[in-house]
């Protein structure tokens, strides 16, 4: 299955990696890709390795979505001490980034059925995007939609953290939800967003959210908050406004709901 695939190639990196000075590149954008984006090498010939197991990870699943790009992977020495700040990410890197990190915690936990269910999913799925752009939300859509089905609520909080988990550092600026829903829009996966706050619940109003349809597909934004906050949220209350808004409701507090689709 793609997810011990993936899983594999991600501890081999994690055996390579060193407090080094080399580091995986793309050399047209300058961005360190997942899943060695946290990753530095000790010489260039270990982190020329590294390179061409990042070019298998992101192969494998090129497999099911042919619009991931093709990365011109590069070594580089870093001059710089410390952890890299806010870097620029696509819409379709950002999803695979998820994606990925999704399959690898499936396989982790044994999943194998869950993970077949989300590739048939996909596959039908993909036959009636007409943008080829949209394929990677397609993919996220029915992830989502299986491991909802599929999954107990304490197995898919466990996947949701460990996938988390999984994913780079993120570099932290105040309140998780913020933070979160400023990358979305920054990554034009949400148009805009209001929130308001009353007594520790947060309604959030979302526009033009990619990923809304009938429900809300929620994986991507819970996945993203886990790395900034040491609670899954309970996301409920999830109406449609109109064709392009929908307003739910975010508590850190209690049982955690609504962590692959609200509505």
């Amino acid at each position: 299955m793609v997810g011990a695939s993936l899983h594999g190639i991600h501890t081999r990196l994690d055996t390579l990696a060193d407090d080094g000075r080399f580091e995986v590149v793309c050399a047209r954008t300058g961005r360190r890709p997942f899943p060695a984006a946290d990753h530095r090498f000790p010489s260039r010939s270990v982190a020329e390795e590294a390179a061409r197991l990042v070019g298998q990870y992101r192969a494998a699943l090129r497999r099911y979505d042919p619009t991931l790009a093709r990365l011109d992977l590069v070594v580089c020495e870093s001059v710089r001490d410390g952890r890299d700040g806010p870097r620029r990410q696509a819409t379709v890197e950002f999803c695979h980034d998820v994606a990925g990190a999704t399959f690898e915690a499936l396989s982790a936990a044994g999943h194998d059925a869950v993970e077949r269910a989300v590739m048939d999913h996909y596959l039908a799925a993909a036959e009636r995007v007409l943008d080829r752009d949209a394929l990677c939300l397609a993919l996220l859509d029915s992830m989502a939609a299986e491991l909802d089905r599929r999954l107990t609520v304490e197995e898919l909080a466990a996947v949701c953290r460990d996938a988390a988990r999984r994913l780079p550092e993120p570099v932290r600026h105040g309140d998780p939800l913020d933070d979160s829903l400023t990358r979305f829009r920054s990554l034009s996966l949400l148009d805009g967003y209001d929130r308001s706050t009353d007594r520790g619940s947060c309604s959030v109003v979302l526009s033009g959210y990619a990923l809304a349809e009938e429900r809300v597909t929620t994986l991507p934004l819970v996945v993203d908050l886990s790395r900034r906050h040491d609670t899954l949220p309970r996301i409920a209350n999830a109406c449609a406004l109109d064709e392009e808004t929908w307003r739910l409701t975010v508590v850190f507090d209690g049982p955690p709901t609504g962590l692959a689709t609200a509505g």
